[in-house]
């Protein structure tokens, strides 16, 4: 299965997630039905290092972390 053959809707994990941050699920945090907003918690110096690279990049820490993301599952589904 390639990455891009998965659903575009998760609302188990959208409820799922919210319940878990704010203890009600009203639906997705996001107008664009393509993507949906992660929250996530990271020891500073990682959003530091993350920000540092992604500057030498040309990228802010959201598009970089969605390249690492989408890369590590595409090589995820080809070793499947």
């Amino acid at each position: 299965m390639l990455v891009h053959d998965y659903p575009t809707t998760f609302p188990s994990i959208v409820s799922f997630a919210e319940t878990a941050m704010n203890g009600t699920a009203t639906g997705p945090a996001s107008t664009d039905s393509d993507f949906l907003e992660l929250g996530l918690m990271l020891p500073s110096w990682q959003l530091f290092a993350l920000d540092d690279l992604a500057r030498k990049r040309g990228l802010n820490v959201g598009q970089l972390l969605r390249r690492l993301i989408g890369n590590m599952l595409e090589e995820m589904a080809e070793k499947a």
